[in-house]
């Protein structure tokens, strides 16, 4: 997927080149500012994969990041490898709330596609929580 990013003092946006679908990002920076910062949760998910599953794995999540972009209230979305286990990721995805993912997007075909993508990859069931930003020092 390509996107193409235009920022300006007044207006921050983003145009995804695939589909052409245009729209502002104010609510998608690292900290908790935004239109809806109060509310914002970070999920961080624990996937554990079977061993040699990894490539296809990590090939599985860049298919599925379109699925959580065009859901609301999904801000931004990162998959992180353990460094000390090799088996091991963290799914890291910032919404606007728990109820954006835990209804909005748990309650949609695009998890029920995400899912179907990563679900043979997966060696035991996710663990997941949400966070809420407490400081954010630098």
């Amino acid at each position: 997927m390509r996107i193409l990013w235009t920022y300006g003092s007044i207006d921050s946006t983003r145009t995804l080149i695939d589909s052409g679908e245009h729209g502002r990002i104010d609510g998608e920076s690292a900290d908790s500012a935004g239109p809806s910062g109060l509310d914002s949760v970070t999920e961080v998910a624990t996937l554990r994969v079977h061993d040699g599953h990894q490539a296809a794995f990590e090939r599985a999540v860049a298919r599925a990041a379109p699925l959580f972009q065009r859901t609301a209230g999904a801000r931004t979305f990162a998959l992180e490898s353990v460094a000390e286990d090799a088996t091991e990721y963290r799914l890291i995805v910032r919404w606007e709330s728990v109820d954006h993912h835990m209804v909005t997007f748990r309650d949609s075909p695009e998890f029920q596609e995400w899912r179907a993508l990563v679900g043979e990859h997966l060696a035991e069931p996710p663990r997941v929580e949400h966070l809420k930003n407490v400081l954010t020092a630098f």
